[in-house]
This record gives C-alpha cells, sequence and structure tokens, in this order.
C-alpha cells in the first residue's frame, strides 16, 4: 500500500508553502501519496480564502478537511523521526497506517543520504507541481517580464503581525521584527537609490512610508505592475513571487515568506539585522532611542514600541547601559502602555539586579492591567520564585511556583526554577503538584546516565490535570508525545530496571501519553495492572496515574474510588481531595464534596489550586451559597490575572444570575486594548444592555460581531441585544 505524507501548518502564508513544498518533493520523490491540511477556520486569516490562490483541481486532489485530519493526527510520524531514512529505506520500510508529516520551516525536509544541493533543485522545481488560479499564474507571468534584465534588491519589512496581534505583543520576536531605523541604514550603506532601486515588501504600508520619506530610491509593487482587484492572499503571494524574482532578498532572520521567496527563485538572501557595521547599527540604534524617547507617537502602535525596546536593549547591553532601558520602559508603563512585553522586559530587569521588592510590584501591575497573555504573567512569577530560591524562602517561592505552572508551565524560566525548587535546603513544606521525580530526566535515564535536568514536556504530563489547561497542542506537537512515549520505553528495557517497582513506574507514565494515542483502551488497562500492583500506600504514582486516565475516560465512579483511596493513604495531597469532590458532586452529595473542596481550598486563605475553583463556585450556587461564589470567583479572577476563561465565566454568571458585575470600567477598558480578537467586546455590550445603557451595547455588539470576536457561548446573546429595540429593549433575555 502506498504511504501517506501529511502536510499541515496553521500560519501565515509563508510558513505555510515552505513544508508544502518540502511535501510536494518527498511525495514526488518515494511515490508517497500527498495530503494537505490548510487550517482556514478563521476566516479573517487571508490564509483561510486559498481557494482564490490554488487552482480548485489542485486543491480537490490534495487537501483534506479539518475533521479528516483531526482524525489522522492521532496516527502521525514527525519529521524528525522518519529523516533518519534514506529514500529507498523510506520506499520498502514506510506504513500505510501512517502519516509522515511535515511541517517544519526551517528549509526543506531532507531524508538520509540525500544531496543538499539536488534537495534545493528539486524543492525549487516543486513550485512547478502547485496549479495555480489562472489569474494568478497571469500576473505572474507580468512580474517575470517586469523583473526581466533589471538588477533589484527586496527588501522584507515584516512589522504587522509581531506589534498588533494581542498574543504576538506578549514575546520578543528580535529575529521576526526590525525597527525602520535598521533598514535605513542598511538602504544607505548599500547605496540604495535610483539607479540602485529597492522594492519594499511589507504587511504595513506604513513601514514603507516612513522609509519612502528618508531614502530615494524605494520601489513598491504597484510601480512595477497593475494590480487590481485582488485579495489580500492573493496580493500576498505575488509580493512573495514578485521577491522570488529580486538579485537580493534583505529580510529578517525568521521569515518564512523570504526564505520560501529565496528557495524558489535561488535567490541569495541577507539578515538585515547582521549586515551592518557597527558604525550604521551604532547610528540606527541612536536614531531609534531618540526616537523612543521623543517621538512615540511616530510608530504604528504600542506593539512597535515594545518590539523596537527589545533591539535596544540588545544595543544597550553590549553598551553596558541597562539602566537606560529601565528608564524607558517605566516611562512607557506611566504613559500607559500595557503591552505584555513591557512587562515581561521591566520584570526581567527587575530579577537581573535581583531587586525582589520592585519584581513583585512588576506582577501586581501587570495583573491590575488585565495582561490576558498568560506566559508573561507564568514567566513574571517564575521569576519571583527563583529570587525566592535564592534567598532560602522555599514556601513563597512554592506559591509563585505553583500558580506559575498552572498558568503556563513551558517557558524560559520554569526548567531552572523546579530544578533550584528540588535542591532547596531546607525543604519546602508548602504543598506543590504530585510528581514523580524519577520522569523528569528520561533522556539521562535512557542513556544509564545519572539525572541532571528538568524535561518541562514530562513534567507536564505528569501534572497537567492540575494546571490552566491540559496543553495537548505543544505537547503532541510535531510527533513529540511518540518520541517521549520512546524514551521511556528504553528506560523501561534496561536490565536495572525491570522487574523493579521503577519498570511498573514508567509503565504507568507511558500509559498518560498512551491515552491520548489511537487505543486509549490498552493505555487504561495498561495502567490499571499497574494500579493494582502494590498496595496504593506503596504505589502511589500509579495510582494517581490510573486515577487520572479514569477521569480522562469519562469513568467517573471508579475514578471516585481511586481518588478516595489516595485521600485515604496521603492525606497532606490536597489536590486528590479536589478531584474527589468533583466526582462526588457529580452523585449529588453536595455538603461531602464540599468539605473536600475546602481541603484543597480553605476558604478565607488565598486561592491555593485555581483548577478546581470553577466547579466549586457552581456547586456554591447550587447550595444557594452565591455570596461565597462570588468571593471565591473574586478571587479566581485576581490568582490567574483575569484570565479570558474565567472573565468570561464570571460575566455569564452574573447576566444569567442578574448578579451585579463590578468590574466593567476594568473590563471595557481591556475590550479596547485588546481589539477585536478576544471576547471582552462582546461581554461589554451585554452588560451595558443589561444595565439600560442599550446604545452603546448595540454599538459595541455590533462592532464584536462585524470583527468576529463574539464567542460562541455569547452568540445568541448578542444577536438577541441587536434585535432588541429602544421601545422593547429586553425582547429576549442576552444573558
Amino acid at each position: 500500500m502506498v504511504p501517506n505524507i501529511l502536510m499541515s501548518r496553521n500560519d501565515g502564508l509563508g510558513a505555510r508553502l515552505i513544508p508544502l513544498l518540502s511535501a510536494l518533493r518527498l511525495a514526488e520523490a518515494t511515490g508517497a501519496r500527498l495530503r494537505v491540511h490548510w487550517p482556514s477556520q478563521d476566516k479573517r486569516a487571508n490564509v483561510s480564502h486559498y481557494q482564490g490562490l490554488f487552482d480548485a483541481a489542485f486543491c480537490d486532489r490534495y487537501f483534506i478537511t479539518d475533521d479528516e485530519a483531526k482524525e489522522r493526527r492521532l496516527r502521525i510520524i514527525g519529521a524528525s523521526r522518519f529523516q533518519r531514512l534514506t529514500r529507498q529505506e523510506f520506499i520498502a520500510q514506510a506504513d500505510a497506517e501512517y502519516d509522515y508529516f511535515v511541517e517544519e520551516t526551517g528549509g526543506p525536509a531532507i531524508l538520509q543520504g540525500e544531496d543538499p544541493a539536488e534537495v534545493a533543485r528539486a524543492y525549487r522545481n516543486a513550485m512547478g507541481l502547485i496549479t495555480f488560479t489562472p489569474r494568478i499564474r497571469e500576473m505572474m507571468a507580468q512580474i517575470d517580464a517586469a523583473f526581466a534584465g533589471r538588477q533589484v534588491t527586496a527588501y522584507h519589512i515584516r512589522h504587522g503581525d509581531v506589534t498588533s496581534s494581542y498574543r504576538a505583543r506578549g514575546k520578543a520576536w528580535p529575529n521576526k521584527y526590525v525597527p525602520p531605523e535598521i533598514y535605513l541604514e542598511h538602504m544607505r550603506q548599500s547605496g540604495t537609490g535610483p539607479d540602485r532601486p529597492a522594492l519594499l515588501i511589507s504587511d504595513t504600508a506604513a513601514s514603507i512610508d516612513w522609509l519612502a520619506a528618508r531614502q530615494d530610491g524605494v520601489l513598491r509593487l504597484p510601480d512595477l505592475i497593475q494590480l487590481d482587484d485582488l485579495d489580500s492572499l492573493q496580493f500576498d503571494f505575488l509580493e512573495l513571487y514578485a521577491m522570488s524574482r529580486a538579485a537580493l532578498i534583505v529580510a529578517p532572520e525568521m521569515s518564512g515568506f523570504s526564505r520560501v521567496a529565496a528557495a524558489i527563485g535561488a535567490v541569495p538572501i541577507d539578515d538585515v539585522g547582521q549586515s551592518l557595521t557597527d558604525a550604521s547599527m551604532d547610528a540606527a540604534m541612536t536614531a531609534l532611542q531618540q526616537r523612543l524617547l521623543n517621538d512615540s507617537g511616530s510608530f504604528l502602535n504600542d506593539g512597535e514600541i515594545a518590539q523596537s525596546t527589545v533591539h535596544l536593549r540588545r544595543w544597550l547591553d553590549r553598551q553596558d547601559q541597562p539602566g537606560d532601558l529601565s528608564e524607558l520602559l517605566d516611562q512607557q508603563l506611566d504613559q500607559g502602555n500595557t503591552v505584555p512585553l513591557m512587562y515581561r522586559m521591566r520584570a526581567e530587569d527587575a530579577y537581573r539586579a535581583g531587586d525582589a521588592a520592585m519584581l513583585a510590584e512588576i506582577a501586581h501591575q501587570a495583573r491590575d492591567a488585565m495582561i490576558p497573555l498568560p506566559h508573561v504573567l507564568s514567566e513574571i512569577d517564575t521569576m519571583q520564585a527563583l529570587l525566592h530560591l535564592r534567598a532560602g524562602q522555599a514556601d513563597t517561592a512554592t506559591v509563585l511556583l505553583r500558580r506559575a505552572l498552572y498558568h503556563w508551565p513551558m517557558q524560559a524560566f520554569t526548567a531552572e526554577a523546579v530544578r533550584t525548587w528540588l535542591l532547596a535546603d531546607p525543604a519546602p513544606t508548602e504543598r506543590f503538584y504530585p510528581f514523580e521525580p524519577m520522569v523528569l530526566d528520561l533522556v539521562s535515564l535512557s542513556r544509564g546516565a545519572p539525572q541532571k535536568r528538568v524535561d518541562m514536556r514530562s513534567l507536564v504530563w505528569e501534572i497537567r490535570q492540575f494546571l490552566s489547561s491540559t496543553f495537548r497542542g505543544p505537547l503532541i506537537a510535531a510527533g513529540a508525545d511518540a518520541d517521549l512515549r520512546d524514551r521511556v520505553l528504553a528506560v523501561e528495557a534496561q536490565d536495572s530496571i525491570r522487574g523493579t517497582p521503577a519498570e511498573r513506574s514508567l509503565k504507568s507514565f507511558r500509559s498518560l501519553i498512551e491515552i491520548e494515542g489511537p487505543d486509549p483502551a490498552s493505555a487504561l488497562a495498561l495502567s490499571r495492572e499497574m494500579a493494582h500492583d502494590a498496595p496504593v500506600s506503596e504505589n502511589r504514582w500509579a495510582a494517581q496515574r490510573f486515577a487520572i486516565n479514569l477521569l480522562h475516560q469519562h469513568k467517573f465512579q471508579r475514578a471516585r474510588f481511586w481518588f478516595a483511596r489516595l485521600v485515604e493513604a496521603f492525606p497532606d495531597e490536597p489536590v486528590y481531595s479536589g478531584y474527589l469532590a468533583g466526582t462526588i458532586m457529580r452523585d449529588g452529595e453536595n455538603e461531602v464534596a464540599q468539605a473536600h473542596f475546602e481541603r484543597v481550598n480553605p476558604p478565607g486563605e488565598p486561592l491555593r489550586y485555581p483548577v478546581f475553583a470553577t466547579r466549586q463556585i457552581q456547586l456554591l450556587d447550587r447550595l444557594k451559597r452565591e455570596n461565597e461564589a462570588d468571593a471565591l470567583y473574586e478571587q479566581l479572577l485576581i490568582a490567574t490575572g483575569w484570565a479570558e476563561t474565567h472573565v468570561t465565566g464570571a460575566v455569564r454568571r452574573a447576566l444569567r444570575q442578574d448578579r451585579p458585575f463590578p468590574h466593567l470600567e476594568r473590563l471595557t477598558r481591556l475590550a479596547e486594548e485588546a481589539g477585536p480578537h478576544r471576547a471582552a467586546g462582546a461581554l461589554v455590550a451585554q452588560l451595558l444592555h443589561r444595565d439600560g445603557h442599550h446604545d452603546e451595547a448595540r454599538q459595541r455588539a455590533q462592532s464584536a460581531l462585524d470583527s468576529g470576536a463574539v464567542p460562541a457561548g455569547d452568540l445568541e446573546g448578542i444577536r438577541a441585544l441587536l434585535e432588541a429595540t429602544a421601545d422593547n429593549p429586553t425582547t429576549r433575555d442576552p444573558g
């Protein structure tokens, strides 16, 4: 049977074309069947309108639906594994029951023993295997004619996505965003002018305008060919194709858009951030610093200010002037810049200086600003935890680290923090999350070496049911779950492990991974066997994993039995009481369930384990203890940094029960800052409507609906709100 190569990438156009060309080349070279998953659920993203780019016959032949892709993901083999095979081995050994998955954007996927030069040629030729629509083919021919005989340098200026997308604004992207001052100095250094023109390609017209006002010889694509009646994706592709016709591409280090253009056109590419002389870079950074201090209104938005500050930080660090950056960050925060990255950078400055008081203040400010990006809050909390660990304050550090991992466990500081926490002397008395240390470094164990590192993926597999999310996406991405499973099997096979309690423990850990795979029944049977292998008091980890797997498979009665045994054997571990309470609540034993919830999150104390709070709030409402539920929701919002899922739940509950929501002003500010891609606008509209502000409510509701930012759970309420009239404003309850 013919094996399948599956290509999927949920990203921009360039980052999708790279693995698409790789997959086309591999399918051509091996005779495999190609399947293309082109995620397009978000109709606001231009990549969802691919029918205007690819010919219908091409789509019919290769493209699969989201549902089919979801089913296929259960049986994928990542490129990192099958690339170990030669072409002949792949043809001989590839299993038709599996999909060989290609999503990498670093360049062509290469099989063992392939000639890189030949791969590059075939990768380039794979462009000819794509059938475009007649209109696109016509425009490509016009671009070929416009570039014939011309030596043009193409500059790719990537600014829009990493400065305006709210989720992107929580991270530093120095290898994606490069300030205009650096591009300007590169053009001057390269002699750009009327005789050496530069074609500027950007997702932000204002960035091109800024450069064109300061540099002669600048061209836009419409200066070369007529571009009428094109949609956004078609225009983006034609810009990419035009870059592939240039003599040189100058771009940020990380730009799939530029890399694929360079590959299909065999065009050399320069990293704009690494191409300047020291003198030119100093000139660019000096100009940037002055603009940040004196003309911040000239930037695209607060997000561009944040990304520019990242570049300035690098330069100031090399000049040994980090204090200058702290002053700039304080100035921006005082002026109301609430881009999450600004808080993260200011926190890192305090962390570098060992200033725990300042770091705590920044953490407070970040939560008060309702930053809706959990990884930023997690990083700030983890930095605080590290400072407290170094000061010997292990219990305070435990509280912060527990909260940090709840938000986002896989970030820059967590592995170091967990490793430091494990070595704390004296050991903390404050409870953390229950996990078995043996699973933290399976790489070393698989090699027969002592453990010396913390693999956060392993830890997250162990504790993910106690966190804000199961983090399934990053845990299984590109076959990461299969790789970890292979490591576990390698350790199980060692002579020193076989027949010992460690083998039992490893098998039960493996069941946590396999329960997400194509045969969850076998995984559950394996974990059951390991849990029954010894008394719970001597077999904690296998019992814990079996109980969690039972919950995963919705076998709530059996899960109740096993969590009750864990509570009895380990009464000092509060999370077992939390899950036991949830199973008891399902049986209607409300007072008993509440008693167990109070063991995990004692009343009158700061919230310890937010994962159980929403169920406890439901239970308190069921018990008609609404004021206690209100207080617990308030604690939950503060503990989670006003996480969107909990803000949404709190507003819906207030609407449903006609209870007050005391944070409308704060929520309104978030709606105005976060842009159209978040739910806050729809929530504000419904609260305003309920409170009698009908005109403003309708305006906000229509804006949210037009931008596609209304969650499914609020759609009926928003439509009812818009149907209401001034004479009859409550035709239906918007809640």
